[in-house]
């Protein structure tokens, strides 16, 4: 008998409300406007640097659904990731906008950081 026969036979999903607030934040006194943050004590993470061409090489076996997937994105000032530890497609493209907005409301998204291009 397969687990889910007693549940459904078709996939479950519902929306999920996620706590953004940083519950814990790393700064590097080096890069004084990057920082990298917790939240929801652990279920999902935040960094920002100031904006950059560089590679940017982010962790991405730091939760149980390993690689976890992170979305990144630009504004003029700076580079933004964000990642959650609930499965992949858990970060929406409607959550990601509604969190842009929240974080740096009036500043557009203007591109896409090259984020751990090796793995790739």
């Amino acid at each position: 008998m397969d687990a889910t026969d007693n549940v459904s036979s078709e996939r479950i999903q519902a929306h999920v409300l996620v706590d953004f607030t940083p519950t814990e934040v790393r700064r590097d006194p080096e890069h004084p406007d990057s920082f990298e943050a917790d939240f929801e004590n652990g279920a999902g993470r935040l960094w920002r640097r100031a904006r950059s061409d560089d590679d940017w090489i982010l962790p991405v076996n730091w939760t149980r659904h390993y690689p976890t997937p992170i979305r990144a994105w630009s504004t003029q000032e700076s580079d933004w990731a964000c990642a959650v530890n609930l499965g992949p497609d858990s970060l929406t493209n409607a959550t990601l906008a509604h969190l842009q907005t929240m974080l740096h409301p009036g500043r557009e998204v203007v591109g896409t950081p090259p984020v751990n291009p090796e793995a790739s």
